[in-house]
């Protein structure tokens, strides 16, 4: 997922990205407005919850009005927040695995090959 990340950052300048590790607490790992390293400290396996995540993000978006999309990266086994299409201030995209049977309850759900 870092590799696809980059590949936002390249085919986007002058964007930035807030990078986060989530199970059941948030993790910061850094702001990148460039080539996220290769090597990043990945946190959990410690159980998921989705909430955190939106909560800090509505948290961000008090002071970066630009930050319009979260990206989140999942395995889809978890309970989902319950907001609804058009209720948040941005867009979400959930990136799952192939294997995942239903889509995401709102927002925008990618399926990723991990072949």
């Amino acid at each position: 997922f870092l590799g696809e990340i980059n590949n936002c950052l390249r085919a986007m300048p002058g964007s930035s990205v807030y990078l986060y590790t989530c199970d059941t607490e948030l993790k910061f790992i850094g702001k990148y407005t460039a080539k996220i390293p290769e090597m990043v400290p990945i946190y959990g396996r410690g159980g998921t919850s989705f909430e955190p995540v939106f909560k800090e993000m509505l948290r961000l978006r008090k002071s970066d009005t630009e930050l319009n999309t979260l990206v989140y990266f999942t395995d889809g086994e978890c309970i989902y927040p319950e907001y609804k299409n058009g209720e948040l201030p941005f867009k979400t995209i959930w990136c799952m695995d192939n294997n995942v049977v239903d889509a995401a309850p709102f927002g925008l759900t990618v399926r990723v090959s991990t072949d």
